[in-house]
């Protein structure tokens, strides 16, 4: 298991396989879209486990299978060393095993219908508790969340994105969850939004010693909230370390292709940075690429080896993993200590 040590990790996947069956085309039947493949990562309490690829990775339905939103093809999910039970109804195992997720688009996963206290008293009355304290539970949660306590009489639609989004989370923490898996959950929102829910979920965090699995295609957010970092791409996780570790020294083309995009803050720095262009779109999880997926991409591809052998994801030190024929070989070209 890629854990960065040997605690009893809280959520543990062990080869897991997610397939889709869809059509291809008008008239060619249907064909299985591999989302997820092989992937074993553990997720250990108390930590913020970063998930970054491009869209069509497979990060978002990784962590719909790790919370038990979505049941694996194959392998293993188990949190707190107890398996998932594929055969439970959706989001049975999540409120379970006290796990919350917070998704991309916070108006569509709010009730229109209901007012925002009425949204975060809902689980609040599924757990049973009493009248008088579900008020009191939810003026502390918006409070939590840095929203007036009156927003409880406003619906979704009165408040701004960031404001919804407050929401969302403040909803995600109504039962005092073990951890949450936020899927893109500030990628709609503006710049300085952006900075201002991800400075509350940090403080979130630390406050009440949540876990978290942050998934984003934005690599600078990833590495600014996470303590590890795990990169995805067509459905396989190609790269696993500390956050500083990766964003210093990426080893995978892809993780430097990736850390090449985010721009510096000096100035001097920034006009050193040589971007890291990748040739042509993300191959379709319908039809991968033989070999190492990433080779009709990579910039450092050998295609004697890197389109025949698929790399193995491999302990390179302690707590880096890498899945790469020649890892290291790629290096950015800046001025970047």
């Amino acid at each position: 298991m890629t854990s960065r040590d040997s605690r009893q990790p809280l959520i543990a996947l062990e080869k897991v396989d997610v397939h889709f069956s869809v059509k291809r085309g008008r008239r060619g039947g249907r064909a299985p879209l591999v989302a997820v493949d092989d992937v074993s990562l553990d997720v250990v309490e108390g930590e913020v486990l970063g998930i970054v690829g491009e869209s069509g990775s497979g990060k978002s339905t990784l962590g719909r299978t790790m919370i038990g939103l979505q049941s694996p093809t194959a392998g293993r999910v188990r949190v707190g060393g107890v398996e998932l039970d594929r055969r439970s109804r959706k989001g049975a195992e999540a409120r379970r095993f006290g796990l919350q997720m917070v998704f991309q688009d916070p108006l569509g996963s709010l009730n229109p219908r209901l007012t925002v206290g009425r949204s975060l008293a809902e689980p609040l009355r599924n757990a049973r508790m009493p009248r008088d304290r579900v008020r009191a539970r939810t003026r502390d949660l918006l409070d939590d969340v840095g929203l007036p306590s009156n927003y409880a009489d406003r619906y979704p639609h009165e408040l701004s994105g960031g404001q919804q989004q407050r929401v969302a989370i403040a909803r995600a923490l109504a039962t005092d969850p073990r951890a949450i898996v936020f899927d893109e959950a500030v990628s709609a929102l503006d710049v300085s939004t952006q900075a201002q829910v991800v400075n509350l979920l940090i403080e979130l965090r630390e406050a009440k010693k949540l876990t978290y699995v942050f998934i984003s295609h934005d690599i600078a957010i990833v590495n600014h909230i996470s303590t590890r970092i795990a990169v995805m791409y067509l459905g396989r996780v190609v790269e696993i370390g500390e956050a500083a570790q990766l964003n210093r020294d990426g080893l995978h083309p892809y993780t430097v292709a990736l850390r090449s995009a985010v721009p510096e803050v000096d100035p001097r720095l920034e006009a050193e940075r040589r971007r890291i262009l990748l040739d042509g779109p993300l191959p379709s999880p319908v039809d991968r690429p033989s070999g190492c997926r990433f080779h009709t991409r990579c910039p450092v591809a050998q295609l004697g080896r890197c389109s025949v052998d698929d790399p193995a994801l491999l302990e390179t030190a302690p707590g880096r993993w890498v899945a790469c024929h020649f890892p290291g070989s790629l290096r950015p070209a800046s001025g970047r200590p």
